[in-house]
């Protein structure tokens, strides 16, 4: 946001070309992110972060003493390697900060890391040009502009600084944490062990219940000394419907005065045991199989 504003006032730029400088470098940074991808999956983050700030650092530091001089072309090169150390250090510690949250918590994660990201980017820019137009004084002469983009620059150096600091700090404090064993590759490395059952004395709709309350579209059915006895679904239940009562099977019953039916069918469903229309012949996997085999099992089914 800095950079133009100040190419248009201090170098008389056309707000086109002052575009078009930072043009390469940020386009290039479309390559640069897988590449830095693959490098922090190979080397993981405990250098690429630092580098990437460290690189940032530099680069917009010479950035800064090039913005004195009138090769823009120069300027626009030195700007290309500070904008690409950005690749090494946004999807890196995001990617790390989500890893040392469990399963359950990393949606939560991902919200909070990319509503950060947003304030972040507000208030960044807010600072940058708070900057800039302070130490400008509002004066368009070339050096107190030159001073404005100076006291931007500083702000990015500090910030880079500062990021490598907390990096550092990051790994620090992970490699004091105690490492919790790996998770392995079974299904019940990563299977729900709260699981809602229905009893095999259940009526059907006692299940529909169940299924409401717990807002779940199906459970397995138990026997009373927990045996699996089979397994029902509202797609069943549906099944069920549309074969024995049509009119029940759509919310559009109530537009023909289909109500009796329906009522009908409802209290069909108290009397009918679970075990009438559910699955008997459930497809199970060991919790000791692989996740690989249990994938082909689901796509299998």
């Amino acid at each position: 946001v800095v950079i133009p504003l100040f190419l248009q006032s201090g170098h008389q730029m056309e707000p086109l070309g002052a575009s078009l400088t930072l043009a390469p470098g940020i386009l290039l940074t479309v390559v640069m992110g897988p590449i830095a991808g693959k490098l922090f999956d190979r080397h993981g983050g405990r250098w690429s972060i630092p580098l990437g700030f460290l690189i940032m650092a530099i680069f917009v530091t010479l950035v800064g003493v090039a913005a004195g001089h009138s090769s823009i072309l120069l300027f626009g090169a030195l700007y290309i390697p500070a904008v690409l150390a950005t690749a090494l250090v946004i999807g890196p510690s995001q990617t790390f900060a989500l890893s040392q949250l469990d399963r359950e918590t990393s949606p939560h994660g991902v919200t909070i890391v990319s509503t950060g990201f947003q304030i972040a980017g507000c208030v960044g820019t807010s600072l940058g040009a708070g900057i800039y137009g302070a130490l400008s004084a509002g004066n368009n002469d070339f050096d107190s502009l030159l001073s404005g983009f100076h006291g931007a620059v500083a702000l990015v150096v500090f910030t880079s600084l500062l990021g490598i600091f907390l990096a550092f700090l990051a790994y620090r404090s992970k490699a004091k944490t105690p490492v919790e064993a790996p998770l392995d590759n079974t299904v019940e490395s990563i299977m729900k062990t709260d699981v809602y059952a229905l009893s095999s004395n259940d009526s059907v709709l006692d299940a529909l219940k169940t299924f409401t309350d717990r807002s779940i579209s199906g459970a397995p059915i138990l026997h009373d000394d927990g045996t699996l006895a089979g397994f029902l679904s509202d797609g069943d239940v549906m099944r069920y419907l549309s074969a024995t009562h049509p009119s029940s099977a759509s919310i559009y019953s109530y537009a023909i005065g289909a109500d009796d039916d329906l009522a009908q069918a409802m209290s069909e469903l108290a009397e009918l045991n679970v075990m009438r229309i559910a699955t008997h012949n459930v497809l199970t996997i060991d919790a000791a199989s692989s996740i690989v085999d249990a994938v082909t099992a689901l796509s299998d089914a």
